[in-house]
C-alpha cells in the first residue's frame, strides 16, 4: 500500500460506485459521513499509534464517496427536461449538438444538449442530454457540432432488452446521462455557434469530407477516416465484423495505442528540434498537441484516458517526482470516476485500463524469461511479443465475458499488427497531409497507402474466416472471470521466482475457485426445465432441458439474423451446448414434457378481431389445470394493448412488446 496507495483508493471507490446501485441511504446522511470521516482523518494523520485506524478510516472515506457520488449524479434536478416531456406527441425543443454518435443504416445519431423545451403551449429553459435520431432520407445533412437547432420531435424511450441477455441500450444510455431519444420530424432553424472549442471539433467534419472526395479507395478512406479521425460511423458492417472477430478492434478504435502513437511521433520531432536540455518544453508542448489532436477526434472516453494517463505521467517528471506508471494509471482512473461514475461500467474503460495494467505488470516478467543473447532479436521479436502476450492475457477473461469468442491466432496476429501499425500510423498521418496537394503528388502516395491498407484487409478477412482456430459462445460469469483475473495477477510471481512452490498458490486457488464456481454453475443449469417465448414479430419458441435447446420457429424467419441477435446471447448467458431447430407451423399441437404448445392465426380465435398478429396459445401454468383458459403470449412488436387486440384483458395474457420474452419453468 505504502508504494502504490492509489490503486487501493481506486478499488474502494470502486467498490463504493457498486454499492451506490444498491444502498438507499440518504443524500444528506452520506455528506455527513464524508465531512466525519474527512474531519477525523485531518485529526489523527500525523499519529503513528493511529496509523492503522487511518488507513481503516481512509478506505470507508473512499466507499462512501463512491456511493455518495452515484447518488449525486442520478439526481434529476427540477428544470430537467425529462419532467416536461408529453407521450405520444410532438414537441419542440431547442438543442445544441454536443457530439455525433454511431449511425445505423436508417438515421444518424448525436447528443445534445436540451436548452429550451414547449410543454402545453408553454416554453420551459431546462437541462439534460438527448440522443437525437435524424433520418438519413428525409435529412441529406450532416449536423454541426456546437450549432443550436430549434425541432420539433417526438420524444420517446430508449430501447430496453425485451428478450434474455441481450445487450441494455436503455442502461448503457443512462450511464451516459441520455434520458431519452428524440425522432427528428422537422428542423425548424439553425443558430451557428461562436465557440474556438467546437471549432476545433468540427474540423474533424472537413476533414471527413476532404477525404470523401479523395483517390483513395473506399477501404482506404473508411480506415483513415477511423484511425485517425475516429469517424467510423459509415463504415461496413462486415468489416467490422472482421475486424472483431480477428482481435484488433483496437486498431479502428481510437485508443490508448493511437494516442500513445501520435504522441510519441509529436515528442520524437520536437525533441529533435528543440534537443535534449529542453526536455520540460518538449513535454509541455507535446502534451498541448495531443490534446489538441484529442479535441479534434472528438474527445471520446477512451481519448480522454489516454491523454489524461499521459498527462499525468509526465506531470509527476515534471514536478520533479517519481514517474510511476502505476499511480498515473490509477490518477486518471480517480480523476475520471469523480467526473463520471458510471464509466466503472463501460467495457472500453475495463479493458483499456485492464490491459494497460497487465502491460504494466507482465511485459518486463515476460521479456526477462523469453530473452535471448542476442540483442537485436530482443529489442524487435521479444519485447513486442511480451508486451502483445501481456495485453491479451490480461483482457482475455473479459473480452470472453463480454463477447464470449475468442480466436487462436488473434494473438500471434497482435503480434504482427503492432508493428505494423506504426507503419500505417506514419503512413496515414502523410497520406492526411497529401490530401491537401495537388491531385498528381496525391494520385502517389493513394496507390502506396491503398495498397498498405489493402494489405491490412485481406489479411484481417483471411484470420476472421478461420472458423477452425475460432472459438464462439463461450460462457463466462462475471464471478469467473474476477477468478481468471487474479489467476492472471498471480503469474507475475510465479515468473519472479518459478522455482519456490509457495508463489504458485495464489495461481492454483484462483483456477480452484473457478473451477469449482464453474461447475457449480453448470450443475445449476443442468436441472434447467424451461420454455422460452422470445419476443420477435413471428413465432420463435424455445423448449430447454438443462443445456439443450430446441428451437420453433416460423419458417419464413432468417435464421443468422435471430442466432446474432437473440439466440447467440440467450445461448452463451444461459450456458446452452446443443441448439436444434424445427419449423413451426400454424394448427399444429407440439407436445413438450407433458404440455401442448399451439400457435393459432386470429381468423380461427372468435374473440379477435385482426390477424396481424401471431398468438402463442399453451398451457403451461399451474391455473390451467383448475380451468379451461389459456395462457395467450401475444409476441408481435406492433401490440401494445391487449384489448385492441381483441383478447380479453386477463393475467394470462401476456404481451413480449411490453413484458419481454415469457419464459416459465417446469418442474
Amino acid at each position: 500500500m505504502d508504494k502504490n496507495p492509489y490503486i487501493f483508493y481506486l478499488l474502494f471507490l470502486i467498490i463504493g460506485i457498486f454499492l451506490g446501485d444498491f444502498l438507499s441511504f440518504k443524500f444528506y446522511f452520506l455528506i455527513s459521513i464524508l465531512g466525519i470521516l474527512f474531519t477525523t482523518l485531518f485529526f489523527i494523520r500525523k499519529s503513528i499509534k493511529l496509523r492503522i485506524t487511518f488507513s481503516i478510516l481512509l478506505f470507508i472515506f473512499w466507499t462512501v464517496l463512491g456511493t455518495t457520488l452515484v447518488k449525486i449524479n442520478s439526481y434529476l434536478p427540477l428544470h430537467h427536461y425529462i419532467h416536461f416531456k408529453e407521450d405520444n406527441a410532438i414537441q419542440f425543443i431547442s438543442v445544441t449538438v454536443k457530439e455525433q454518435g454511431n449511425s445505423n443504416s436508417k438515421s444518424r445519431k448525436y447528443v445534445a444538449e436540451v436548452n429550451q423545451i414547449a410543454n402545453k403551449d408553454k416554453f420551459y429553459s431546462t437541462c439534460g442530454d438527448v440522443l437525437l435520431l435524424v433520418d438519413k432520407e428525409k435529412f441529406n445533412s450532416v449536423l454541426t457540432l456546437g450549432n443550436q437547432y430549434d425541432l420539433l420531435v417526438e420524444l420517446k424511450d430508449p430501447i430496453k432488452p425485451l428478450n434474455p441477455h441481450q445487450f441494455n441500450y436503455s442502461q448503457y444510455l443512462q450511464q451516459q446521462y441520455i434520458l431519452q431519444m428524440a425522432d427528428v420530424k422537422k428542423i425548424l432553424s439553425i443558430t451557428p455557434h461562436q465557440s474556438i472549442l467546437y471549432k476545433i471539433k468540427n474540423l474533424n467534419q472537413r476533414v471527413v469530407e476532404k477525404i470523401n472526395h479523395s483517390n483513395l479507395s473506399k477501404e482506404s478512406k473508411e480506415f483513415l477516416k477511423a484511425y485517425l479521425l475516429g469517424d467510423r460511423f459509415e463504415m461496413d458492417k462486415n468489416t467490422l465484423e472482421a475486424y472483431s472477430q480477428s482481435g484488433i478492434m483496437h486498431l479502428i478504435a481510437i485508443s490508448g495505442m493511437h494516442i500513445a502513437f501520435i504522441f510519441s511521433i509529436i515528442f520524437s520531432v520536437f525533441h529533435l528540434c528543440l534537443g535534449r536540455k529542453k526536455r520540460t518544453l518538449v513535454i509541455i508542448i507535446s502534451l498541448f498537441f495531443v490534446w489538441l489532436f484529442a479535441i479534434l477526434v472528438g474527445l471520446s472516453s477512451s481519448v480522454f484516458r489516454a491523454c489524461l494517463m499521459i498527462s499525468l505521467f509526465y506531470i509527476f517528471e515534471l514536478l520533479k517526482r517519481i514517474s510511476n506508471i502505476y499511480h498515473s494509471i490509477a490518477l486518471s482512473a480517480i480523476v475520471i470516476l469523480l467526473i463520471n461514475p458510471y464509466e466503472v461500467y463501460s467495457i472500453g474503460f475495463q479493458l483499456s485500463y485492464c490491459a494497460v495494467f497487465f502491460l504494466c505488470w507482465l511485459a518486463k516478467p515476460l521479456s526477462l524469461i523469453l530473452k535471448t543473447n542476442y540483442k537485436g532479436f530482443n529489442q524487435w521479436i521479444i519485447n513486442p511479443l511480451s508486451v502483445t502476450l501481456a495485453a491479451q492475457l490480461g483482457t482475455l477473461p473479459w473480452v470472453i465475458f463480454y463477447f464470449h469468442q475468442f480466436s487462436l491466432l488473434s494473438i500471434p496476429f497482435n503480434f504482427i499488427i503492432i508493428p505494423y501499425s506504426f507503419i500505417i500510423t506514419y503512413a496515414s498521418i502523410v497520406e492526411l497531409l497529401f490530401l491537401y496537394l495537388p491531385n498528381d503528388f496525391h494520385s502517389y502516395s493513394a496507390f502506396i497507402y491503398d495498397f498498405l491498407i489493402k494489405l491490412l484487409v485481406n489479411s484481417t478477412s483471411w484470420i476472421s474466416s478461420q472458423n477452425t482456430f475460432m472459438y464462439k459462445n463461450i460462457p463466462l460469469g462475471l464471478v469467473e472471470a474476477l477468478f481468471l483475473t487474479f489467476s492472471c495477477v498471480s503469474i507475475r510471481y510465479i515468473f519472479k521466482s518459478p522455482y519456490k512452490l509457495k508463489y504458485f498458490f495464489p495461481f492454483l486457488l484462483s483456477l480452484i475457485a473457478f473451477q469449482i464456481t464453474r461447475l457449480s454453475l453448470k450443475i445449476k443449469n443442468d436441472y434447467k426445465k424451461q420454455v422460452i417465448v422470445f419476443h420477435h414479430t413471428k413465432t420463435l419458441v424455445g423448449l430447454r432441458n438443462g443445456n439443450q435447446l430446441l428451437i420453433l420457429k416460423d419458417s419464413t424467419l432468417n435464421l443468422s439474423d435471430i442466432q446474432k441477435h437473440i439466440l447467440i446471447p440467450y445461448e452463451a448467458g444461459e450456458r446452452i451446448s446443443n441448439t436444434e431447430y424445427r419449423n413451426f407451423y400454424l394448427d399444429r399441437d407440439y407436445f413438450w414434457e407433458g404440455k401442448i404448445i399451439k400457435a393459432l392465426n386470429y381468423k380461427q380465435l372468435s374473440t379477435l378481431n385482426t390477424n396481424k398478429t401471431t398468438i402463442i396459445v399453451s398451457s403451461f401454468e399451474p391455473s390451467i389445470k383448475k380451468s379451461n383458459s389459456h395462457s395467450i403470449i401475444i409476441s408481435d412488436s406492433q401490440a401494445t394493448k391487449s384489448n385492441d387486440l381483441g383478447v380479453p384483458s386477463k393475467e394470462n395474457v401476456w404481451i413480449t412488446s411490453k413484458q419481454g420474452a415469457y419464459i416459465t419453468s417446469l418442474p
